[in-house]
């Protein structure tokens, strides 16, 4: 008798373990996570302007390399990064990019995929939300140069079959209707391929790219303008999670809880 009724409460206890984590798988919405390369060169120009340019140093104007403090800034986002789970990452093709990600990849010894519509461009997209916006009619992805992965960039990185060429713009950013109706093939490409793969599943993702494309791209996951908010923070994070009815909601902005003031 104390055997089975042993027997009988283990069961039911299974069960309620069993309900209680369906119910939060099912709760529980696609988690997109962004965060944006560390200080480098092309950021600090500004602050150069009064010295002499045989005077700077030579990460100053230089997209390519971190700054001192992106070099900080990329070793502390390793612990920041680890408060999260994520089931894959992707990468901007871009070395700075690749440079704040690669401290977290290596102490994870996880592997980021580069994603070409990760890239970044020069300025944001005015008329992304417009619902009239026209369709090109010429080839915006994969239109450019090839992609190129060092060898030993390899252990921590990897290219995509069908992502091995950069995008490429055909108007300038004066053109506010071509130039964002260009970014946005750029970004749908991109949302379609996460949600064809991830969509209405309980997964975590992260994507380290850039400030312009990163804010666009938050824009276009919640319909919202953000007009009056602030730019990305270099190795700042955003998150939104998708609803049940496949819209996405912004749960965190540049590290910060949505709802909670900075000095809570």
């Amino acid at each position: 008798m104390q055997l089975k009724f042993k027997n009988l409460l283990g069961y039911r206890l299974l069960s309620l373990f069993f309900i209680f984590t369906v119910s939060n798988s099912l709760q529980a919405g696609l988690k997109i996570y962004f965060i944006r390369h560390a200080e480098a060169g092309h950021n600090v120009v500004k602050e150069w302007e009064k010295v002499p340019k045989s005077e700077w140093p030579a990460y100053v104007g230089n997209g390519d390399l971190l700054t001192p403090k992106g070099d900080i800034q990329k070793v502390e986002a390793v612990d920041k990064l680890k408060k999260y789970h994520f089931d894959f990452i992707a990468t901007s093709p871009s070395i700075r990019a690749r440079k704040t990600i690669l401290p977290y990849l290596e102490s994870m010894n996880a592997k980021s995929e580069i994603w070409p519509e990760l890239n970044e461009y020069s300025s944001y997209a005015k008329r992304l939300l417009w619902d009239s916006l026209p369709t090109p009619s010429y080839p915006i992805l994969g239109n450019s140069g090839k992609i190129i992965l060092a060898k030993e960039d390899s252990v921590y990185f990897s290219l995509r079959n069908d992502g091995q060429r950069y995008y490429k713009f055909t108007v300038k950013k004066d053109d506010e209707v071509a130039y964002s109706s260009e970014i946005k093939v750029v970004l749908k490409s991109l949302v379609d391929r996460i949600l064809l793969k991830y969509g209405g599943s309980n997964k975590s993702i992260m994507l380290a790219s850039h400030g312009n494309i990163g804010k666009d791209l938050l824009r276009y996951l919640i319909n919202d303008r953000m007009e009056k908010t602030e730019a990305i923070g270099n190795t700042k994070i955003w998150m939104v999670e998708q609803q049940k009815d496949g819209s996405f909601k912004l749960k965190m902005y540049n590290d910060i809880p949505v709802g909670v003031s900075k000095g809570k």
